[in-house]
């Protein structure tokens, strides 16, 4: 994206689109009043932000015809602001943070096994050089130069570098070079002698400890270490003291398992267990599911499950894109709720993304595609990064609000298509079918659902449908009001669904009032969903665990030749 800022107008430009916008400029806020639609507000938004931010804004104030019901809707459910409004327009405010972040990983190297470890984009089984200590000295002045202002020091377990750290951060210091610093880390090879060391640096210093558990058991399950160190809970509990001892700043990363630290009594211990050790916060992160790591569905647990458990006992403080700060009202302790950018498609990359450097001096735009490789020079930095911006837009364009490597949850729409089929294969043997015709596995889903009947089953033609749908993870569940329509000719499927899916948390509550209205739950499936796409083009997977029987669903028709051998239901 590029950007002119006039005296009375603002030019911006993308890939998809190009605007001339009226501005009004006041010291370091900028107000733009936008009458014409927007094609992608989400990347307009975000992109323009990036833009102000290197221009040294500090606020953003949008005046937004109210015709323009796209980006309203878009900024309504966004981090910005109301302000004011009239019977014409709304105007909407930001603050534009000034810190431009970049991620320095010291070593591929680690000393665990985390089992859904997405390695930074880099594979942990190959061995690699890195660069010298010199280069990467002369990449810290020319980010001095470039104003970042937040350095993250990560790997692989970057303290396998603590000579090589704690270089750098004296280098930083005999430069007057001083960001804010942040060390993630397990924790483990924290010792007295290198937080003697790290005090040395008299800027900003914080560390985001990764321990996923609090009990010694699950967390060793968790993290494997590699030498089978079944005292590593207890180590790590000992150096998190040593950090309190010493009033370094640090938070607890926790990745949520299903059945190993998502249930709400594990979750208020983990808090507890922060204010203990000294903590400052807690940030918990969702299970990144890629096709690597399908096999571990089941143990997703979603934010917004654990929000619901916690319900009255948080409070909202803060939120951005990516990431939403609450208040534990219990002991006041801070808890981020963070999902990777991946999780929610491409088209939100750009949305407060670091630069990730590996120690190779390579840049990977997108971290898990490592065809992309641009590599870094102190002399080349700003010219790569603007070469990660256009592989980054690329992505954006292809992929929109989906992910090339995720496999997403399925969202419910307002109506849909469906052509339905019965099959005779093997779910293995369908998915090998259907990758040949070029479809990739986009989402994946297991639930349960109950259906509330009135009538007799057997009779029942599940033209209306009232129904509770449970995900694996998740903890509640979604009431789903529909009317179905089933064309015998073609064998398609018509839904319609009546209203928006509402959260309901206690299920008897709810058999209750159904049966007040004289229904119960007389049909219970238990399904599992493999949805695959191609273009805008679907084909789903449907095996239902409680039969065995397996169906398709596709948007277009099917025939026997395009697949393997199976029967219109």
């Amino acid at each position: 994206m590029n950007i002119n800022v006039l005296s009375e107008s603002i030019i911006l430009s993308t890939t998809e689109e190009e605007f001339k916008i009226k501005s009004q400029i006041d010291s370091k806020k900028i107000t733009l009043f936008i009458e014409n639609p927007i094609k992608s507000p989400l990347l307009f938004l975000v992109t323009l932000e990036k833009m102000l931010q290197e221009k040294g804004f500090l606020e953003l104030e949008l005046v937004i015809n109210k015709a323009n019901k796209n980006l309203v809707d878009f900024l309504i459910h966004s981090t910005y602001l109301i302000s004011n409004g009239n019977f014409e327009t709304i105007t909407f405010t930001k603050k534009i943070s000034q810190e431009k972040r970049i991620r320095l990983s010291l070593t591929e190297n680690c000393n665990y096994r985390c089992f859904f470890c997405h390695e930074e984009g880099m594979d942990m089984n190959t061995t690699r050089g890195k660069k010298s200590e010199q280069e990467i000295c002369n990449l810290l002045l020319e980010l001095k130069q470039k104003k970042y202002n937040a350095i993250t020091f990560t790997g692989g377990e970057p303290l396998i570098e603590k000579k090589a750290l704690l270089n750098y951060l004296t280098f930083m210091k005999d430069n007057n070079y001083l960001p804010t610093v942040s060390i993630v880390t397990n924790g483990y090879l924290i010792d007295d002698d290198f937080i003697n060391a790290v005090k040395q640096y008299p800027g900003k210093l914080k560390f985001n400890v990764s321990l996923h558990s609090t009990d010694s058991e699950t967390y060793i399950s968790i993290v494997n270490p590699k030498n089978l160190d079944n005292n590593a809970f207890n180590i790590v509990y000992n150096n998190l003291l040593k950090l309190k001892k010493h009033n370094i700043n640090f938070k607890l990363n926790f990745v949520l398992l299903k059945k190993m630290n998502s249930d709400i009594s594990k979750i208020k211990h983990i808090l507890d267990f922060a204010q203990e050790v000294g903590a400052y916060g807690v940030k918990f992160l969702e299970l990144l599911i890629t096709e690597k790591l399908d096999n571990h569905f089941d143990q997703l647990f979603t934010l917004d499950s654990l929000k619901e458990s916690l319900g009255d006992l948080i409070t909202l403080t803060n939120t951005t894109y990516r990431r939403d700060e609450y208040r534990y009202l219990p002991n006041n302790m801070i808890i981020e709720f963070q999902k990777c950018t991946c999780a929610n498609g491409c088209s939100n990359c750009p949305l407060d993304r670091a630069v990730n450097i590996t120690p190779q001096m390579d840049y990977y735009p997108c971290f898990s595609i490592s065809s992309n490789k641009i590599h870094i020079t102190s002399e080349n930095l700003e010219e790569s990064l603007k070469k990660g911006e256009k592989v980054i837009e690329g992505f954006i364009k292809k992929y929109k609000d989906s992910s090339p490597i995720l496999i997403k949850n399925a969202k419910i729409v307002s109506e849909k298509k469906e052509y339905c089929y019965i099959s005779s294969a093997t779910v293995a043997e369908l998915e090998t079918e259907i990758k040949k015709y070029g479809f990739r596995l986009d989402r994946k889903r297991k639930f349960k659902d109950y259906y509330y009947l009135q009538e007799n089953p057997s009779n029942y033609n599940f033209q209306k449908v009232i129904k509770l749908s449970q995900n694996t993870q998740d903890i509640f569940y979604r009431e789903i009001v529909s009317e179905r329509h089933f064309n015998a000719e073609d064998s398609s499927i018509s839904t319609h669904y009546l209203t928006k899916s509402k959260i309901v948390n206690d299920k008897n509550n709810y058999d209750l009032l159904m049966k007040h209205l004289e229904y119960s739950d007389k049909i219970i499936f238990n399904w599992s969903y493999l949805i695959h796409i191609k273009a805008k083009d679907s084909i789903t997977i449907c095996e239902n665990l409680d039969s065995g029987k397996i169906f398709i669903l596709s948007q277009k028709p099917l025939t026997q030749k395009q697949y393997i051998d199976f029967k219109v239901a």
